[in-house]
């Protein structure tokens, strides 16, 4: 058990080293078979006009996942333009685009996008039209100025929960996400309920420094879940992250 706890905190370690190549991600994107440059549904004003924002997302050293999503979002837009350039697109040019790529009511044919990515499409498009037309901070050309991407509504909500039993660790072999994960059975302080809870890299580092190695000694502890947005694989997600809970100090008066 122990050999395998330290296997999974090395595993963790390594996977934070690597960038779930997206080095590579971003150059599929930008020039691979189906990227931007070969791209028969864009047209080769809008191509010159990526690589240039591409160079300036670079100048402002944002992260490759960044670059890759950002690229990602506006080879869509460019596509859906197709023949006419960015800056001759109408602002009903633009409604008719973002309306057609808005989830459908429930019933309906799936959409092609979800909320989130809709929302976060729509941030990309406005910041990149910016861009365009070097538009005062905060102030967007007509095409765009309409977007008023919502804010999503967090499916869970932050609680309080104890660590009811050791926590043990799926093999690679063993797991379904094809890599050791950590799992602890918890009860939440609110209405009791007992779930067998997945940690995350994040959390389950948190816990080792708090709690220590040894993890018969988690067994009744407190943690505080958090949600949190972090950029994971190029994609804004909110996640759900255990925070231990740190008993507030008590000051004995003499």
């Amino acid at each position: 058990m122990k050999e395998a706890k330290e296997s999974f905190s090395n595993d963790l370690k390594k996977r934070k080293e690597d960038i779930y190549g997206y080095s590579h991600r971003l150059k599929l994107v930008l020039t691979g078979p189906n990227g931007i440059r070969y791209s028969k549904n864009i047209c080769e004003a809008n191509k010159q006009t990526l690589f240039r924002y591409h160079s300036f997302l670079k100048a402002r050293k944002l992260s490759l996942p960044r670059q890759e999503k950002l690229m990602k979002a506006l080879k869509r837009l460019a596509e859906l333009v197709h023949d006419k350039q960015f800056q001759s697109v109408a602002r009903g040019d633009m409604e008719r685009i973002v309306g057609n790529l808005k989830p459908k009511l429930k019933g309906s044919r799936k959409s092609e996008l979800a909320d989130s990515t809709l929302r976060d499409f729509q941030i990309i498009v406005r910041q990149f039209y910016a861009w365009l037309f070097r538009s005062p901070k905060r102030q967007y050309p007509e095409v765009v100025a309409w977007m008023e991407p919502k804010e999503p509504k967090p499916k869970l909500q932050a609680t309080d929960l104890l660590m009811l039993k050791e926590p043990y660790v799926q093999t690679e072999e063993e797991s379904k996400f094809g890599r050791s994960r950590g799992y602890c059975v918890i009860r939440l302080v609110r209405t009791g309920e007992t779930y067998t809870w997945g940690l995350n890299g994040t959390t389950w580092d948190r816990l080792l420094d708090a709690f220590g190695e040894d993890s018969v000694l988690w067994v009744g502890k407190k943690v505080r879940l958090k949600l949190e947005t972090q950029i994971v694989r190029g994609e804004d997600k909110t996640i759900l992250y255990g925070v231990p809970y740190k008993e507030p100090q008590v000051q004995f008066v003499g």
